[in-house]
């Protein structure tokens, strides 16, 4: 199942680099959407423990949308955008490790696309 992004995400990428992602269709890791606490992929911490820790002095954000992962769906934006793949790889190398995921929010989201 894939969801097509139709808007530009929110994120701490540059706009540029967001609005790399719109036309894509990414590979999703779940079906549905979920809602759960998200951070930055540049200000937020690399391990679980050090994001359990940040949560204690500061609230997470909550978001709902759909879960790609993040390696795939870098691969697929450098395809189309090597420049803004790049940033990824720059700027969030650790969202290339195996098992990160991205989130994209419902609402940049389309129908989710089976096949």
């Amino acid at each position: 199942m894939y969801i097509e992004i139709i808007k530009r995400p929110n994120g701490e990428a540059p706009e540029w680099v967001r609005d790399a992602w719109i036309g894509l269709r990414l590979p999703l890791y779940h079906h549905l959407p979920v809602t759960s606490k998200v951070q930055g992929v540049v200000t937020g911490s690399r391990t679980r423990l050090g994001a359990f820790l940040k949560g204690l002095v500061q609230e997470p954000q909550t978001m709902t949308g759909y879960y790609v992962h993040s390696k795939g769906a870098i691969e697929i934006l450098a395809a189309f955008n090597t420049d803004a793949a790049k940033w990824w790889v720059d700027n969030a190398p650790h969202s290339l490790e195996e098992g990160q995921v991205l989130m994209f929010e419902t609402q940049v989201c389309g129908n989710v696309i089976n096949g």
